[in-house]
This record gives C-alpha cells, sequence and structure tokens, in this order.
C-alpha cells in the first residue's frame, strides 16, 4: 500500500485529479472493501515485478493471489450492489482493466494464437468501462472527425475495410458480426479523438477473432494502433506494437497489405 500511494497510483494517469483520486479516494475506499484492498496490492504488487525483473517470479505470483481473493468477493458484492458500495465496484473494475492491461502478455516467444487469446480476455471485460479518458493535451471537438489528430487518415483506410468484410466474410450472422466490430473500431477511434466512452464487442467477432479469420485480424491490426496511444504507460508499454506483429504473422495472402496503416502509424512513434 505505500508503494502504491507513493509511486503506483502517479503513474495511473497524467491528470493531477485523477492522479489525487488514485492516491487518495481509492486506498480510502479500499479499508471498507476487502475485495479493493485486494485489487490495489495486486497492481501495486505487478508494479514492482515491472519495476524490479530480477524478482519479477516472486511479484507476480503475489500479485494473482491477490487478484484472485479480490475477484472472488468481487463477485460476491456485485450481486448486491447498492448506493453505499457502487464507488467501491466502480473503483475495482476500473482496477481490474488497468490490471488486465499490465498482465497482457506480449513476450516474442509466444505463439499469435496465444497472443490473440490473450487480448481477447482484455475484450471481455469491456463493458467494465476502462477509467481512461483523453489526456493527450488536445481541444476536444464535437466533430466526428478530426484531422491532424492521432490516427490521421482512419477515416479512409475504414472505409476502405468495408469491401473484404463484405465480400471475404461468408455467413449472415459472422458478416453483421464483422460490420459491427467495424462500426465499433471507428467509434473507438473516434472516442480517444474526442474523450468520449469506449464501446462493445459482440460474442461472434470474438469467436472470429478466436479462429484467426482474415478480417477479424485486420481489425485488431487496427486497434493496435489505439492501444499503441497509451504505450507511455507502464501498464500498457509496447503492447500494441506486439500485438501487431502477432496479427502479422497469423495473417496470410491479400490481408497482409491491410496492415500498412496500421504499420505506419506505429512505426511514427516507436
Amino acid at each position: 500500500m505505500h508503494h502504491f500511494t507513493l509511486y503506483t497510483s502517479k503513474t495511473l494517469a497524467k491528470r493531477k485529479d485523477m492522479q489525487d483520486a488514485w492516491q487518495i479516494a481509492f486506498p480510502r475506499i479500499a479499508y471498507s472493501y476487502e475485495f479493493l484492498m485486494h485489487g490495489i496490492l495486486a497492481l501495486s504488487v505487478f508494479h514492482l515485478a515491472h519495476l524490479t525483473p530480477e524478482r519479477y517470479s516472486c511479484y507476480s505470483t503475489n500479485s494473482r493471489l491477490h487478484i484472485s481473493v479480490g475477484l472472488r468477493c468481487f463477485r460476491k458484492v456485485i450481486l448486491n450492489s447498492t448506493v453505499d458500495n457502487c464507488s467501491a465496484l466502480f473503483a475495482f473494475s476500473s482496477l481490474i482493466m488497468v490490471y488486465m492491461f499490465a498482465t497482457l502478455s506480449e513476450s516474442a516467444e509466444l505463439k499469435a494464437s496465444d497472443a490473440i487469446a490473450s487480448i481477447l480476455e482484455l475484450f471481455k471485460l469491456s463493458s467494465l468501462r476502462p477509467l481512461f479518458r483523453r489526456e493527450f493535451g488536445m481541444i476536444q471537438s464535437s466533430e466526428t472527425e478530426l484531422s491532424g489528430g492521432l490516427f490521421e487518415g482512419f477515416e479512409k483506410h475504414l472505409d476502405r475495410l468495408g469491401q473484404p468484410t463484405e465480400t471475404d466474410v461468408s455467413g449472415p450472422e459472422q458478416k453483421i458480426a464483422c460490420l459491427q466490430a467495424l462500426e465499433c473500431l471507428g467509434k473507438s477511434l473516434r472516442t480517444i479523438e474526442n474523450s468520449e466512452r469506449p464501446l462493445e464487442l459482440n460474442e461472434s467477432f470474438i469467436g472470429l477473432l478466436r479462429e484467426q479469420h482474415g478480417v477479424a485480424l485486420v481489425l485488431l491490426a487496427f486497434y493496435c494502433v489505439q492501444l499503441h496511444a497509451f504505450s507511455d504507460y507502464w501498464f500498457v508499454g509496447p503492447k500494441g506494437h506486439s500485438l501487431l506483429l502477432k496479427a502479422t504473422d497469423a495473417l496470410a495472402g491479400q490481408y497482409v497489405s491491410w496492415l500498412e496503416w496500421p504499420k505506419g502509424i506505429i512505426s511514427q512513434s516507436t
């Protein structure tokens, strides 16, 4: 807890008011809720693992223990959410998203299928609404498209992606799932540009990703661009770049050319 309040909390946001929430409000609430206390300790210990690789195994084991206990308690409490405990439940949900990003595997030796399975675990938690908000010092805009922003040119490339989504995906349900994922991807990219909230994917698209369908992998590669936008946070780091490489490894033939834009965007800031 000492490490969390002095160090980890300050790495979870750039805005002072958000840092204060992590540093002061979260620990204060945690003293009344066991699951949140375990969540804080799990993230703090994993931050120590990140800072001291020579003790990574020991710290990561302790971190998994804390998050396991925290999740068990959280599942019981969330069934009886009230006005009194809703802040603690939201705090833990936000913390879990950071923890999932931090523990997302990025090993160079990891097979593409395993790397994709790892990101799927993160997607399953998308409904927990991560405590991310735009912190890039750019003026917010009410327009749906910004020029010269983080993802310059993405509208044009997303429009082009509609073609293989329509022609190369068999089955009406799967086609609808990919088109919905494409729509979510566009909205999510605009979300980060305009500081709005992230969206959710449906299970059919998750299934296509698990099967390493070409169109789904291209959409995943485009997602890597926005993941890479948070690479200066220790719990995200180079995961966007690493996942893009895994998606590239899993793709074949005609789909490879679709990766030029995400590769170009990520290479500019790598």
